[in-house]
């Protein structure tokens, strides 16, 4: 199963607006921030059920790595935008 990644977009009581989260290899079903400093919590190992990110719009949003081969989270129709500048 391939990771899937979000963007904060609301605050909460876990991670901090504009964090990145993503899909643990072992555990997808729930998401952490990709480095600690998105955690808002002091718990190392912050996390929330994917299910609950997913359904939640008003605070997750779904993001891409980059097409361009950075290290940038992108919205899908930026990805897509991408990709077309890539291909042509």
């Amino acid at each position: 199963m391939s990771t899937k990644y979000f963007r904060v977009i609301k605050a909460n009581p876990h991670f901090i607006v504009n964090a990145v989260l993503a899909t643990e290899c072992d555990h997808p079903e729930r998401v952490k921030a990709i480095n600690e400093v998105f955690n808002v919590t002091s718990r190392k190992a912050a996390f929330i059920e994917t299910q609950v990110v997913e359904e939640s719009p008003d605070f997750f949003v779904p993001v891409y790595l980059s097409p361009t081969g950075t290290e940038t989270y992108i919205t899908k129709d930026q990805y897509i935008s991408n990709l077309n500048s890539i291909v042509g």
